[in-house]
């Protein structure tokens, strides 16, 4: 479990737990062997700790406090349903960059609620998290999304903008299409539509259907 605390960090035994310190200087005392159970972005529970010792975290308290409620036994979870989007994008980035495996699974169920009001929130989030499965549930809610913004998002993964291009009616799409056939090294040597000589990915024709 997680306490949030005020008192001065050397009151408190450290044999079992790690002090916290969140970046409004709210500290939250944490179970080792909880968080090494929950979590897979914190040291093990034997790394030693002393008297005094504070871990700074860049993430403010009210997000800490939620993402905490997730680690260990605890008999009550936060009330997700009641969060507005800012603060649980936040908490889901932390559960990402922390690994609390409870928390990922929780907050991204309730992202899902807002796939159509902060499409594009989510899809930098799907991108930076690589969370391919909720590329494809955002996607059609940015459908008229120019290609040219999609293109700088997704400028670390081509194949993924080349089928994200590909459902485009218009003629960005082909220039897209043809722009990224000689970057990607799985390629036919003939275009069949045309019959000509082209470095297109293997995948071009599954991507036109």
């Amino acid at each position: 479990m997680s306490i949030a605390i005020s008192c001065p960090a050397k009151q408190i035994s450290c044999s079992r737990v790690i002090v916290l310190q969140s970046f409004d200087n709210v500290k939250f005392i944490v179970d080792k062997e909880e968080l090494e159970i929950d979590t897979s972005g914190f040291p093990p529970a034997t790394t030693p700790s002393y008297i005094g010792e504070v871990s700074s975290l860049p993430e403010r308290s009210h997000v800490l406090n939620i993402l905490f409620q997730y680690v260990g036994t605890q008999s009550h979870r936060p009330v997700l349903d009641q969060i507005e989007f800012a603060l649980i994008i936040k908490v889901a980035e932390a559960a990402e960059k922390y690994e609390v495996h409870k928390a990922i699974t929780a907050v991204q169920f309730e992202l899902r609620k807002f796939l159509k009001s902060n499409s594009r929130e989510l899809l930098y989030f799907a991108l930076t998290y690589w969370n391919p499965q909720l590329v494809e549930e955002v996607a059609p809610f940015m459908i008229n999304t120019p290609l040219q913004e999609i293109e700088t998002l997704m400028k670390h993964c081509p194949r993924l903008f080349m089928k994200w291009a590909s459902r485009k009616n218009d003629e960005d799409r082909w220039r897209v299409l043809f722009s990224y056939g000689t970057f990607v090294p799985d390629i036919v040597p003939v275009d069949p539509l045309n019959g000509l000589h082209l470095s297109m990915p293997r995948k071009f024709l599954e991507f036109l259907q």
